[in-house]
């Protein structure tokens, strides 16, 4: 809101960009790799109600809070599931939510969190992705895991139509103005729910759209 640019690398925390200069924040959190360095990898950044920034870590660093001033870090002491943080998202609430690498998701409710866990099933870890559509349900995608969920408060369900075996690698999640859900993975998947069916639309190496 403030008009700087937020950007997350892979391996060297965080920038922000003011319109002329780029400082550094939080690439000496997480875990230290082989060479005895950092290399902390942002891969999600939100911007709260309040202003707040936060930053999700996938080396082991948590998340991160900025207020404009200063930065309060969150683990697993915190009640996050995982340290390592895959996604990040804000619901129509404002509720916070963070994707964990292998404990299930987590979510901010102004002190700590809480963490929704499943010991078995298709979405109980690998947390790639998060939206809440239309109705208000939150759409779960894994990225190292076959299958994709919707949460409704209180239990998962797995998305079981024809096709849905073939979600896989999933990386993100839309929906349209129509209310079609989209989920995208790595090698050109795409897949489209319109609520009864899955159509796949993912692009083929030799350039046909499948029918």
């Amino acid at each position: 809101r403030d008009g700087k640019f937020w950007i997350g690398s892979n391996g060297a925390g965080a920038y922000r960009y003011d319109g002329k200069e780029f400082t550094s924040h939080l690439k000496n959190r997480g875990q230290l790799m082989p060479d005895s360095l950092h290399h902390n990898a942002v891969v999600s950044i939100v911007e709260d109600s309040d202003g707040n920034i936060w930053f999700s870590s996938f080396s082991h660093g948590g998340v991160s809070k900025f207020d404009g001033e200063s930065f309060t870090h969150y683990d697993t002491d915190d009640g996050l599931g995982d340290d390592m943080i895959s996604s990040s998202y804000i619901d129509r609430s404002g509720k916070l939510w963070f994707g964990t690498r292998g404990r299930g998701m987590s979510y901010f409710n102004g002190k700590d969190f809480t963490t929704i866990y499943q010991e078995e099933g298709t979405c109980h870890n690998n947390m790639a992705t998060l939206l809440e559509d239309r109705s208000g349900k939150l759409w779960v995608a894994s990225y190292a895991r076959s299958g994709v969920c919707w949460y409704d408060g209180e239990s998962f369900f797995p998305l079981e139509v024809e096709g849905s075996d073939q979600l896989v690698d999933i990386k993100c999640i839309g929906e349209d103005k129509d209310g079609n859900i989209w989920f995208g993975g790595r090698y050109g998947i795409l897949w489209r729910y319109d609520g009864t069916s899955l159509k796949d639309f993912t692009y083929l190496k030799q350039g046909e759209l499948k029918e």
